[in-house]
């Protein structure tokens, strides 16, 4: 586990992401000498949420027929 000041992880910021980003390790940041964030790597998973809830939709018809006679009598 790296620590960090606050000044030294806003300066280098887009550093750290790359050093750590294929890594399982935590940056600990400090402000006056006092831990105060912990970032820790976010745990990637094969599929995505996303495509876990979008799973079970069904699109009938064409999503990107014309709509204009539908909205005639409006």
């Amino acid at each position: 586990m790296m620590t960090v000041s606050a000044y030294e992880a806003k300066t280098r910021l887009s550093e750290l992401l790359d050093r750590f980003q294929g890594f399982n390790e935590e940056v600990v940041i400090c402000r006056r000498g006092r831990a105060t964030v912990r970032l820790v790597p976010v745990p990637h998973s094969p599929r995505s949420t996303v495509n876990k809830a979008m799973r079970g939709i069904v699109i009938k018809g064409d999503p990107a027929a014309d709509t204009e006679s539908e909205w005639e009598h409006v």
